[in-house]
């Protein structure tokens, strides 16, 4: 329901990762605790204005009456505000412009994590997937040991969610991302460090990284 709101919301596609751990794992929920998204009102956009307009650049135009009496047109191609192609070098900075803005200007709106953050923590444990799953077993035993730890599941990847990230740096000297392959989404996390010790947990051999494996990488 949320990327079908976010495609619509900003007119592009939306796309829904998973893995095949993560679809063959049974797991325990609370179903009363779950909040579907709001159904957003549907704008209508007025038969006289053009359904694909730039500016301002990161505004997103209302989807355009289909089905009705007035041609509608779809193009893959650079096009202008009424979806005509277009090879004006104007049209195409500003409808490149506009797919960026409408973005990047947005993130903190689009960005999905879950914070499981505690004072006085200096190591920030960060993950997603399955692998999020040895992550939260892992937090549980590093506390019951008496040690504080903090832990960031992000549940959406790109645009990367610097928000909820540079929020739960506060106090951190040391951050742990862990992933199933030889560090990719730990580049991002590094741009956004500051100077933060950034230690990769990896594991490229069909196996998933056990709770252990977090306990001993913040010792």
């Amino acid at each position: 329901m949320k990327a079908f709101d976010l495609a619509e919301r900003f007119r592009c596609p939306v796309f829904l990762l998973t893995d095949k751990e993560l679809n063959t794992t049974t797991t325990t929920v609370e179903v009363d605790d779950y909040e579907k998204p709001a159904v957003r009102e549907r704008a209508v956009l007025p038969a006289t204005e053009p359904p694909y307009r730039y500016l301002p650049a990161d505004d997103v135009p209302p989807l355009a009456q289909y089905g009705g009496d007035g041609a509608v047109r779809f193009t893959g191609s650079t096009h202008d505000e009424r979806a005509i192609i277009t090879k004006s070098p104007a049209k195409v900075a500003e409808m490149n412009e506009h797919l960026r803005a409408k973005i990047e200007d947005h993130a903190a709106e689009i960005e999905l994590v879950v914070n499981d953050l505690q004072p006085g923590a200096t190591t920030l444990l960060i993950s997603y997937g399955i692998t999020a799953g040895g992550m939260r077993e892992a937090v549980a035993q590093i506390r019951a040991s008496g040690k504080a730890v903090s832990a960031l599941t992000l549940q959406s990847l790109w645009p990367v969610p610097e928000v909820a990230i540079r929020a739960a740096l506060d106090g951190i000297t040391r951050i742990v991302v862990a992933e199933l392959n030889h560090g990719q989404y730990r580049r991002e996390i590094e741009r956004l460090a500051n100077g933060i010790e950034v230690v990769g947990l990896h594991r490229v051999d069909g196996e998933l990284i056990a709770p252990e494996s977090f306990v001993e990488a913040i010792r």
